[in-house]
């Protein structure tokens, strides 16, 4: 009886230490499991920020840490996550549409597609896209940044691409495009002939040509182009003076923008889709920190998604031209539109237009116009 006692004793014990066993195993297992599943190469945890500017275009800003970056509607990465400050820039007066990006006290540019357009690296303090005051009217739609370097408040002017153009005289702060024209109904029907108006010290205004060489120093009280770039009108200290003068605004530089860089656009009134991103944000910045705990615990790396409403749809749409209004041709400005010119004393047919007064356009090349991509 006592020997079959200790023989079921001594199964019994057997029996409890393969169990143990299988449990230590068991738990070894799912430790590894775990571990396997930590991806610390991706630099922790991405946070998505749904975003609408005033022209209805969607974005979102990407953080991870302190750094930011953009994703499109679309998912594409079009600007990465290393910048300090990230923001859409659309101006509805001027029709300007671009994210800037900041790297220490750095400014950048991109467009809407992602091409950087200004690099950090430039070391600009301060960069902004400038046009005409009244683009539909007055330059067709050309543009060209203001630039500005670390304790330097003169003016640097780059062309629509950010290639360098010219660092003004010193003391001059700013820089406007303007246009000549041959009389007020051209304003209307054609692109005049751009120029640069500069803005001095003491509000003191110059003139430079599109490649940066000076036509009046900047020291008079009012200057500027008048009859196609032909005639320069000049005061100081209240003497009013006009001389002729010929000037052609052709140049080696890229004035035109792309990629969405310009267009005109109509300000967006709040919708439910941007109503709702007050919500998410809140919502997010709970639930990031709840989603934190886990991906600490985890190792691993977790993209927050804003929540949202239907978002506006891009929608194709036709841009007439600025510079010719959609006609596809401009006044030619070798004779002012006219279809003459004298050549000496003598009244002749110009040769640049065939005697038409009009050329094609130099901005849409007679295209009329473009489709650009605007979200309802």
């Amino acid at each position: 009886m006592k020997q079959t006692l200790f023989i079921m004793v001594l199964a019994m014990g057997m029996c409890s230490i393969k169990m143990s066993a299988q449990t230590k195993k068991q738990s070894v297992t799912k430790h590894t499991t775990t571990s396997r599943s930590t991806n610390s190469q991706q630099g922790g945890q991405i946070m998505k920020f749904r975003q609408v500017g005033e022209d209805g275009y969607v974005w979102y800003k990407l953080k991870r840490g302190n750094l930011y970056g953009v994703r499109d509607s679309e998912g594409n990465d079009i600007i990465p996550i290393k910048y300090d400050e990230v923001n859409y820039i659309c101006k509805e007066e001027k029709g300007f549409h671009y994210f800037k990006v900041k790297e220490g006290k750095f400014e950048g540019a991109f467009t809407r597609e992602g091409t950087m357009v200004v690099s950090p690296n430039s070391r600009y303090w301060l960069i902004e896209l400038e046009g005409a005051s009244s683009p539909k009217i007055d330059n067709g739609g050309m543009v060209f940044w203001i630039a500005k370097k670390e304790n330097d408040n003169t003016a640097i002017i780059l062309d629509a691409r950010g290639k360098y153009v010219i660092k003004l005289p010193e003391g001059c702060i700013w820089a406007h495009l303007n246009s000549s024209f041959g009389d007020i109904k051209n304003m209307f029907s054609f692109a005049g002939i751009n120029y640069f108006q500069i803005e001095g010290s003491g509000a003191k205004i110059g003139i430079f040509d599109l490649d940066g060489n000076q036509i009046a120093p900047p020291i008079y009280n009012m200057c500027y182009l008048q009859d196609w770039g032909n005639t320069i009108s000049k005061e100081l200290d209240g003497k009013k003076t006009q001389e002729k003068i010929e000037y052609k605004c052709s140049t080696k530089f890229n004035y035109t923008p792309f990629e969405s860089l310009y267009f005109a656009f109509s300000k967006q009134s709040l919708s439910p889709s941007s109503t709702s991103m007050n919500t998410s944000n809140s919502t997010v910045t709970s639930s990031s920190n709840r989603n934190s705990n886990n991906a600490s615990s985890t190792g691993g790396t977790q993209t927050i998604v804003v929540e949202h409403h239907r978002d506006p749809i891009p929608v194709q749409q036709w841009q007439a031209c600025w510079a010719c209004g959609g006609m596809g041709t401009m006044g030619c400005d070798g004779c002012g539109g006219s279809g003459t010119k004298y050549i000496g004393d003598n009244l002749r047919r110009c040769g640049l237009c065939n005697g038409q007064g009009i050329r094609p356009c130099n901005i849409c090349y007679g295209n009329k116009g473009q489709y650009i991509t605007v979200y309802q």
